[in-house]
Formats: C-alpha cells, structure tokens, sequence
C-alpha cells in the first residue's frame, strides 16, 4: 500500500484508512466516528455475502461428509482385498488415482503427551500435572488484543 502521510489512497473502496503513526499522533473523535461507521458497513457487507453463501456452504458440507463417508467404505474394501491402488474410469478414461496409504505421525498429540507426562514423570499425581500447565501457561506470551462486534437487534 502507498502512504501519502497520512490516508491510504491506493484502495478504490471507500473505507478510512491511516497509517498507524497517523492514528496514534492524531487520535480525533472524528476520526474515531468515520472509523466505526466503516467498520459497522463492513460487518454488514459481510453478513449479507454469508446470507447468500449459506446454502452453497451447507451443500458443500453434506459433499463433504458424504465424500468422507465413501472414502472409509472404498478405503475398508481395498484394506480387505489387499489392493493398494485404483485407477476409476468414466467412458473410458481414468478419472483418478486412488492410493491406500497408512499416515504415522512425526509427534505425538498434546493428550498423548500429557498422559506420558501423568504416567512417567508425575505417577499419576494430576496435581502436579496441572501444576506443570499452570506454569507453562504462565510462561506463554499474551494473545494480540482484538475487538469483538456484537449486534444489537432493534
């Protein structure tokens, strides 16, 4: 983005925007004003586009699951006949490549970890183990400061 000092010209929509050294030299409540009023349009703009993706996203999920559903039942079938590789065709030509594959995991999960921890360094003793996530809590940097929108209905 091009900074001419003080508003970002190079966006063509018509949202304020100041660098932040701007913001912060010249904190005014019209500035403030201009800056919400945009916001409150992009959270507006935003809910109508969620409006009218709502039935695509919902068929997209029952694909989805469905997808998921049948790569089980094709993957269980394939298991059993000791087949490690399908080539589908449709009229005639091969559509896809299917490859039974078996994933291992480089690392183990965080509940994993915990119970290993329970189990071989702290005897079962939960105390010490919500000791030891209390302090690596504790020792984690603060999450970023955001800002929450929440709509009142009229």
């Amino acid at each position: 983005m091009a900074d001419n000092g003080f508003y970002d010209t190079s966006d063509d929509d018509a949202v304020p925007q100041k660098s932040e050294e701007a913001v912060a030299a010249s904190p005014e409540p019209n500035d403030l004003a201009e800056f919400v009023r945009a916001l409150v349009q992009v959270d507006d703009e935003i809910k109508q586009c969620k409006k009218q993706m709502s039935p695509f996203e919902i068929r997209i999920k029952e694909l989805k699951q469905k997808y998921n559903k049948l790569r089980v039942i094709v993957g269980n079938i394939m298991e059993e006949n000791n087949i490690d590789t399908l080539e589908p065709e449709i009229n005639g030509h091969v559509v896809a490549k299917l490859t039974l594959t078996t994933k291992k995991r480089s690392r183990p999960t965080m509940k994993a970890l915990e119970q290993a921890v329970l189990d071989n360094v702290f005897n079962g003793d939960d105390k010490r183990l919500d000791e030891l996530r209390q302090s690596a809590l504790a020792n984690c940097p603060p999450t970023g400061t955001t800002l929450r929108c929440t709509r009142r209905t009229k």
